[in-house]
C-alpha cells in the first residue's frame, strides 16, 4: 500500500477477531521480519519519540545487521527517552546472556547500540533484576555483555560494578 501513500508509521485498524499483528505498523512488521525491500520503499525514515523504541526493538530481532544501522543513522537512539532506552538495552542484554551460539545476533546489536551512543542507565532495582536474572546466563555470554558495556562506556562505572558485584547472602 505504500505505492498508494499509505503511512508505514501508522499502526493497524483494530481487529474485531483480536488479531495481534495489527497493533504493530507495517515498518515494525517489516523491520522484525528483516525485509529490507520495505526499507527501501520508505524514502525517508523519520525519528520520533512516539515509535523510535518498537521500531528499535523490532530491528534488534531481525538478523540483519544492515536495517538496525539504518535506524541508527536515521537518529533514531536520539528519538528514544532515557527510560525507553534502557528498557531496550535491559532486554537487549539479557536476551544475549541466554544465547546459546556465539554468532547470536543480539551480541553484534548491543555492540552496534553501544557503538552509536546508547546508554544503559537503570535504576538499582533494575540493576539487581538484571543481576539475578543473568546468573542463570551463559558465563561467556555474560562477559561480553560487560565487555560491550565497558568498551563503550555504555554504562557508568558504578553501574557496571553494581551489575557484577557478587551477590548479599541473605
Amino acid at each position: 500500500m505504500l505505492w498508494a501513500g499509505a503511512d508505514p508509521y501508522d499502526v493497524g485498524p483494530e481487529d474485531s477477531w483480536g488479531d495481534r499483528g495489527n497493533d504493530r505498523s507495517a515498518l515494525e512488521i517489516a523491520l522484525a521480519n528483516g525485509w529490507d525491500w520495505m526499507l527501501k520503499q520508505v524514502k525517508t525514515l523519520t525519528p520520533s519519540t512516539e515509535y523510535a523504541t518498537d521500531l528499535m526493538v523490532a530491528a534488534c530481532r531481525s538478523k540483519k545487521e544492515n536495517l538496525l544501522m539504518a535506524l541508527i543513522d536515521a537518529g533514531f537512539i536520539e528519538a528514544m527517552d532515557s527510560e525507553s532506552e534502557t528498557q531496550m538495552l535491559s532486554h537487549r542484554i539479557l536476551s544475549a546472556s541466554y544465547s546459546r551460539y556465539d554468532s547470536h545476533p543480539d551480541i553484534f546489536s548491543r555492540g552496534l547500540l553501544f557503538a552509536s551512543g546508547a546508554k544503559w542507565t537503570p535504576s538499582l532495582k533494575e540493576i539487581k533484576n538484571t543481576r539475578r536474572t543473568m546468573l542463570d546466563g551463559k558465563t561467556a555470554r555474560v562477559r561480553a555483555v560487560v565487555s560491550l558495556l565497558k568498551k563503550h562506556e555504555a554504562a557508568t562505572p558504578e553501574v557496571i560494578s553494581e551489575l557484577i558485584r557478587t551477590p548479599a547472602k541473605s
